[in-house]
Protein backbone atom coordinates (compact mmCIF):
# COMPACT_ATOMS: atom_id res chain seq x y z
CA UNK A 1 0.00 0.00 0.00
CA UNK A 2 1.30 3.38 -0.81
CA UNK A 3 0.57 5.65 1.97
CA UNK A 4 2.43 8.42 3.60
CA UNK A 5 3.32 9.03 6.68
CA UNK A 6 1.15 11.87 8.78
CA UNK A 7 2.31 13.58 11.49
CA UNK A 8 0.10 15.82 13.74
CA UNK A 9 2.42 18.48 14.29
CA UNK A 10 4.05 19.12 10.79
CA UNK A 11 6.29 22.29 9.38
CA UNK A 12 4.45 24.81 8.36
CA UNK A 13 5.75 24.78 4.46
CA UNK A 14 5.61 20.58 4.68
CA UNK A 15 3.35 19.04 2.53
CA UNK A 16 2.00 15.45 3.38
CA UNK A 17 4.61 13.19 1.03
CA UNK A 18 2.73 9.51 -0.48
CA UNK A 19 5.99 7.24 -1.85
CA UNK A 20 5.37 3.99 -3.53
CA UNK A 21 5.41 2.03 -0.56
CA UNK A 22 4.92 -1.97 -0.77
CA UNK A 23 6.99 -4.47 0.50
CA UNK A 24 5.56 -7.67 -1.38
CA UNK A 25 5.61 -5.45 -4.76
CA UNK A 26 8.73 -2.83 -4.56
CA UNK A 27 10.34 -5.32 -6.72
CA UNK A 28 7.61 -4.48 -9.46
CA UNK A 29 6.88 -1.43 -8.39
CA UNK A 30 3.26 -1.53 -9.56
CA UNK A 31 -0.28 -1.73 -7.14
CA UNK A 32 -3.62 -1.89 -8.56
CA UNK A 33 -6.62 -1.45 -6.72
CA UNK A 34 -10.14 -0.27 -6.16
CA UNK A 35 -10.80 3.35 -4.76
CA UNK A 36 -12.88 1.17 -2.35
CA UNK A 37 -10.10 -1.11 -1.08
CA UNK A 38 -7.88 2.51 -0.97
CA UNK A 39 -10.49 4.13 1.08
CA UNK A 40 -10.43 1.05 3.58
CA UNK A 41 -7.02 0.69 3.86
CA UNK A 42 -6.48 4.36 5.09
CA UNK A 43 -8.49 6.99 7.50
CA UNK A 44 -10.82 9.65 6.10
CA UNK A 45 -8.62 12.58 7.43
CA UNK A 46 -5.03 10.66 6.02
CA UNK A 47 -7.29 10.64 2.74
CA UNK A 48 -8.71 14.13 2.73
CA UNK A 49 -5.17 15.78 3.09
CA UNK A 50 -3.40 17.08 0.02
CA UNK A 51 -0.50 14.77 -1.18
CA UNK A 52 2.39 15.37 -3.30
CA UNK A 53 2.56 11.39 -5.18
CA UNK A 54 6.39 10.48 -6.14
CA UNK A 55 4.84 7.63 -8.96
CA UNK A 56 2.49 8.09 -11.29
CA UNK A 57 -1.85 7.30 -10.71
CA UNK A 58 -4.00 6.41 -12.80
CA UNK A 59 -7.61 6.51 -11.59
CA UNK A 60 -10.40 5.52 -13.88
CA UNK A 61 -13.98 6.42 -12.67
CA UNK A 62 -16.53 3.03 -13.26
CA UNK A 63 -19.75 4.87 -11.77
CA UNK A 64 -21.14 7.22 -9.82
CA UNK A 65 -20.11 11.30 -9.88
CA UNK A 66 -17.50 13.49 -7.44
CA UNK A 67 -14.37 15.75 -8.44
CA UNK A 68 -11.06 15.32 -7.92
CA UNK A 69 -7.93 18.04 -7.62
CA UNK A 70 -4.89 17.68 -9.05
CA UNK A 71 -2.54 21.11 -8.58
CA UNK A 72 -5.10 23.73 -7.60
CA UNK A 73 -7.29 22.55 -10.63
CA UNK A 74 -10.92 20.82 -9.38
CA UNK A 75 -12.24 18.88 -11.81
CA UNK A 76 -15.99 16.85 -12.33
CA UNK A 77 -15.43 13.25 -12.56
CA UNK A 78 -17.81 10.76 -13.54
CA UNK A 79 -18.39 7.12 -15.39
CA UNK A 80 -15.55 7.08 -18.36
CA UNK A 81 -13.46 9.88 -16.66
CA UNK A 82 -9.77 9.15 -16.34
CA UNK A 83 -7.12 10.88 -14.28
CA UNK A 84 -3.43 11.22 -14.65
CA UNK A 85 -1.38 12.06 -11.80
CA UNK A 86 2.61 12.41 -12.55
CA UNK A 87 5.52 12.74 -10.11
CA UNK A 88 5.54 16.02 -7.84
CA UNK A 89 1.95 16.59 -8.47
CA UNK A 90 -0.08 17.48 -5.80
CA UNK A 91 -3.57 15.95 -5.95
CA UNK A 92 -6.43 16.12 -2.98
CA UNK A 93 -9.29 13.63 -2.73
CA UNK A 94 -12.74 14.53 -2.65
CA UNK A 95 -13.62 12.08 0.57
CA UNK A 96 -17.31 12.91 0.06
CA UNK A 97 -17.74 12.14 -3.43
CA UNK A 98 -19.23 8.64 -4.16
CA UNK A 99 -17.92 6.41 -7.09
CA UNK A 100 -16.93 3.55 -7.76
CA UNK A 101 -13.30 3.57 -9.64
CA UNK A 102 -9.92 1.37 -10.57
CA UNK A 103 -6.83 2.61 -9.16
CA UNK A 104 -3.45 2.32 -11.02
CA UNK A 105 0.03 3.68 -9.01
CA UNK A 106 3.48 2.28 -10.17
CA UNK A 107 7.15 3.85 -10.39
CA UNK A 108 8.60 5.24 -13.14
CA UNK A 109 11.38 2.16 -12.72
CA UNK A 110 8.53 0.15 -13.38
CA UNK A 111 8.67 0.51 -16.96
CA UNK A 112 12.42 0.77 -17.38
CA UNK A 113 13.05 -3.02 -17.24
CA UNK A 114 10.78 -3.32 -20.18
CA UNK A 115 13.55 -0.60 -22.51
CA UNK A 116 10.34 1.15 -23.37
CA UNK A 117 10.75 4.06 -21.02
CA UNK A 118 11.53 6.65 -23.90
CA UNK A 119 8.18 5.21 -25.49
CA UNK A 120 5.87 4.89 -22.40
CA UNK A 121 6.46 8.02 -20.66
CA UNK A 122 8.06 10.25 -22.60
CA UNK A 123 5.01 11.90 -24.28
CA UNK A 124 3.15 11.22 -20.88
CA UNK A 125 4.14 14.75 -19.96
CA UNK A 126 1.55 16.18 -22.66
CA UNK A 127 -1.31 14.29 -21.52
CA UNK A 128 -3.73 16.71 -19.35
CA UNK A 129 -4.70 15.44 -15.57
CA UNK A 130 -7.90 14.80 -16.73
CA UNK A 131 -9.41 12.74 -19.34
CA UNK A 132 -12.29 11.12 -21.08
CA UNK A 133 -11.87 7.31 -22.17
CA UNK A 134 -13.42 7.08 -25.51
CA UNK A 135 -16.90 5.68 -25.53
CA UNK A 136 -15.94 2.48 -27.54
CA UNK A 137 -12.38 1.74 -25.17
CA UNK A 138 -14.24 1.93 -21.54
CA UNK A 139 -14.93 -2.19 -21.26
CA UNK A 140 -11.37 -3.04 -22.51
CA UNK A 141 -10.10 -0.35 -20.11
CA UNK A 142 -11.65 -2.04 -17.42
CA UNK A 143 -10.51 -5.87 -18.47
CA UNK A 144 -6.92 -4.87 -19.13
CA UNK A 145 -7.04 -3.32 -15.24
CA UNK A 146 -8.97 -6.20 -14.01
CA UNK A 147 -5.99 -8.45 -15.58
CA UNK A 148 -3.36 -6.81 -14.12
CA UNK A 149 -4.99 -7.11 -10.77
CA UNK A 150 -5.11 -10.47 -10.98
CA UNK A 151 -1.41 -11.17 -12.02
CA UNK A 152 -0.33 -8.57 -9.16
CA UNK A 153 -2.14 -10.79 -6.53
CA UNK A 154 -0.45 -13.55 -8.24
CA UNK A 155 3.19 -12.08 -8.10
CA UNK A 156 5.56 -13.80 -6.66
CA UNK A 157 8.56 -12.04 -6.82
CA UNK A 158 9.48 -13.71 -9.68
CA UNK A 159 11.17 -12.35 -13.46
CA UNK A 160 8.67 -13.62 -15.86
CA UNK A 161 5.99 -12.26 -13.41
CA UNK A 162 7.29 -8.86 -13.05
CA UNK A 163 8.22 -9.36 -16.85
CA UNK A 164 4.42 -9.88 -17.59
CA UNK A 165 2.88 -7.08 -15.49
CA UNK A 166 5.43 -4.50 -16.65
CA UNK A 167 4.45 -5.25 -20.62
CA UNK A 168 0.36 -4.55 -19.33
CA UNK A 169 1.17 -1.61 -17.87
CA UNK A 170 3.03 -0.41 -21.04
CA UNK A 171 0.46 -1.13 -23.20
CA UNK A 172 -2.40 0.29 -21.05
CA UNK A 173 -0.18 3.30 -20.37
CA UNK A 174 0.13 3.32 -24.31
CA UNK A 175 -3.03 4.02 -25.01
CA UNK A 176 -3.43 6.75 -22.62
CA UNK A 177 -0.39 8.47 -23.73
CA UNK A 178 -1.89 7.91 -27.39
CA UNK A 179 -5.44 9.55 -25.92
CA UNK A 180 -3.76 12.69 -24.19
CA UNK A 181 -1.85 13.50 -26.78
CA UNK A 182 -4.76 13.86 -29.23
CA UNK A 183 -6.96 15.45 -26.79
CA UNK A 184 -3.57 17.96 -26.46
CA UNK A 185 -3.83 18.60 -29.81
CA UNK A 186 -7.40 19.16 -30.32
CA UNK A 187 -6.57 22.10 -27.63
CA UNK A 188 -3.54 22.77 -30.10
CA UNK A 189 -1.18 22.72 -26.91
CA UNK A 190 1.30 19.27 -27.94
CA UNK A 191 4.73 19.39 -27.57
CA UNK A 192 7.44 19.09 -29.77
CA UNK A 193 9.99 16.46 -29.01
CA UNK A 194 13.08 18.41 -28.29
CA UNK A 195 16.29 17.34 -26.25
CA UNK A 196 17.12 20.93 -25.57
CA UNK A 197 13.06 21.76 -24.43
CA UNK A 198 13.16 18.46 -22.21
CA UNK A 199 16.45 18.64 -20.67
CA UNK A 200 15.74 22.04 -19.63
CA UNK A 201 12.51 20.83 -17.72
CA UNK A 202 14.42 18.22 -16.26
CA UNK A 203 17.04 20.65 -14.81
CA UNK A 204 14.41 23.19 -13.98
CA UNK A 205 12.47 20.74 -11.89
CA UNK A 206 15.84 20.11 -9.78
CA UNK A 207 16.55 23.79 -9.58
CA UNK A 208 13.79 26.16 -9.52
CA UNK A 209 13.69 27.09 -6.02
CA UNK A 210 16.95 28.49 -6.16
CA UNK A 211 17.85 29.80 -9.90
CA UNK A 212 15.12 32.21 -12.05
CA UNK A 213 17.43 33.33 -14.63
CA UNK A 214 17.37 31.87 -18.16
CA UNK A 215 21.35 31.81 -18.64
CA UNK A 216 21.91 30.03 -15.66
CA UNK A 217 19.88 26.85 -17.47
CA UNK A 218 21.53 27.88 -20.83
CA UNK A 219 25.09 27.71 -19.86
CA UNK A 220 24.23 23.81 -17.73
CA UNK A 221 23.05 23.13 -20.80
CA UNK A 222 25.84 24.59 -23.52
CA UNK A 223 23.29 26.51 -25.21
CA UNK A 224 22.78 30.54 -25.42
CA UNK A 225 19.99 31.61 -23.72
CA UNK A 226 18.89 32.67 -27.24
CA UNK A 227 18.84 28.96 -28.32
CA UNK A 228 17.39 27.73 -25.01
CA UNK A 229 14.32 30.68 -25.56
CA UNK A 230 14.28 29.41 -29.52
CA UNK A 231 13.26 25.99 -28.65
CA UNK A 232 10.93 26.97 -25.88
CA UNK A 233 9.36 28.78 -28.33
CA UNK A 234 8.88 26.24 -30.89
CA UNK A 235 8.18 23.46 -28.29
CA UNK A 236 5.68 25.62 -25.77
CA UNK A 237 5.03 28.87 -27.49
CA UNK A 238 6.74 30.24 -24.77
CA UNK A 239 9.97 31.78 -23.51
CA UNK A 240 12.24 30.40 -21.07
CA UNK A 241 11.80 33.33 -18.95
CA UNK A 242 8.15 32.67 -18.87
CA UNK A 243 8.12 28.94 -18.20
CA UNK A 244 10.53 29.02 -15.23
CA UNK A 245 8.02 31.96 -13.76
CA UNK A 246 5.46 29.87 -14.81
CA UNK A 247 6.69 26.57 -12.20
CA UNK A 248 7.99 29.02 -9.41
CA UNK A 249 3.98 30.31 -9.86
CA UNK A 250 3.20 26.36 -9.24
CA UNK A 251 4.81 25.43 -6.17
CA UNK A 252 4.08 29.09 -4.90
CA UNK A 253 0.10 27.85 -5.77
CA UNK A 254 0.40 24.93 -3.81
CA UNK A 255 2.22 25.95 -0.88
CA UNK A 256 -0.48 28.43 -0.30
CA UNK A 257 -3.18 26.40 -0.57
CA UNK A 258 -2.00 23.02 0.85
CA UNK A 259 0.66 24.43 3.85
CA UNK A 260 0.24 26.71 6.81
CA UNK A 261 3.85 28.79 5.69
CA UNK A 262 3.45 32.24 5.74
CA UNK A 263 3.95 34.38 2.41
CA UNK A 264 7.68 35.00 4.10
CA UNK A 265 8.21 31.17 4.44
CA UNK A 266 7.40 30.69 1.03
CA UNK A 267 9.34 33.81 -0.65
CA UNK A 268 12.20 32.54 1.02
CA UNK A 269 11.88 28.90 0.15
CA UNK A 270 11.38 29.75 -3.51
CA UNK A 271 14.70 31.93 -3.29
CA UNK A 272 13.61 35.41 -3.07
CA UNK A 273 15.55 37.84 -1.22
CA UNK A 274 12.51 39.74 0.10
CA UNK A 275 8.73 38.92 0.69
CA UNK A 276 7.92 42.11 -1.12
CA UNK A 277 9.54 40.73 -4.45
CA UNK A 278 7.60 37.72 -4.06
CA UNK A 279 4.67 39.41 -3.93
CA UNK A 280 5.22 41.63 -6.92
CA UNK A 281 6.26 38.17 -8.99
CA UNK A 282 3.45 36.43 -7.68
CA UNK A 283 0.83 39.29 -8.58
CA UNK A 284 2.29 39.70 -12.12
CA UNK A 285 2.13 35.80 -13.03
CA UNK A 286 -0.81 34.74 -11.01
CA UNK A 287 -2.70 37.94 -11.15
CA UNK A 288 -3.64 37.92 -7.62
CA UNK A 289 -1.56 38.59 -4.42
CA UNK A 290 -0.84 35.69 -2.35
CA UNK A 291 -2.75 36.42 0.47
CA UNK A 292 -5.88 36.80 -2.10
CA UNK A 293 -5.10 34.02 -3.70
CA UNK A 294 -5.08 32.00 -0.63
CA UNK A 295 -8.50 33.32 0.85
Amino acid sequence: MMQGRVKTARPALALKETKFENDRLARLGVEAMSFSYLFKRTTVRALSLPERVHFYMLMFIIRGRGRHTVDCHTSPISAGSLILVRPGQVQQWDVESRYAAEVVMFDPIALQPANLTLAGLSRLGDCPAFMRVPRGNVAGVLSDIKAMKTEIRRFADDELDAALIQHMLMALMSRVTRWGTRAARKRGDVRRDQDAYRLFLRILEMQFRKEHRVYFYARRLGYSASTLNRACVIAEGRSAKSIIDQRIALEAQRLLIHSRASCAQISHHLGFSESTNFAKFFFRVVGKKPDAFRS
